[in-house]
């Protein structure tokens, strides 16, 4: 999404251009910020990489992409692939993956980990 209209030759839309970067540099964001910094992988921002996503698939509909066809084309299938990564995330990634959680006590730190159960469980465990 990010180097798309450069590569397919579409700089000249800036409407197009400008939600292609945004939009790709807020997905890699968001998902390196799910990968990296978060214990859990959190399904509310595999929601909103899904958002994103769907923003993209309507995007040249909402925003009118004038005359560049290419520009329409490469929104949608990058909004396609950008939904279809991240429903994957939240149907299998979130609830059947090794979960690990981290509870903070005063005076130490301990690890859980879980391995094929839900979160939904753990949370129910935990209150």
């Amino acid at each position: 999404m990010i180097v798309s209209p450069s590569l397919l030759g579409y700089q000249s839309n800036l409407i197009a251009q400008n939600n292609d970067i945004y939009a790709g540099i807020a997905v890699v964001t968001l998902s390196l910020v799910n990968l990296v910094f978060i214990p859990v992988r959190s399904s509310i921002l595999s929601w909103v990489i899904g958002f994103l996503g769907l923003w993209q698939i309507g995007a040249p509909f909402l925003l009118a992409y004038s005359g560049s066809s290419i520009a329409m084309v490469s929104a949608v299938v990058a909004g396609i692939i950008v939904v279809a990564i991240s429903l994957w995330q939240i149907l299998t990634v979130s609830e059947e993956s090794e979960i690990i959680i981290r509870k903070f006590t005063p005076g130490h730190f301990t690890t859980s980990y879980a391995s094929g159960i839900s979160l939904r469980k753990i949370n129910k465990e935990r209150s």
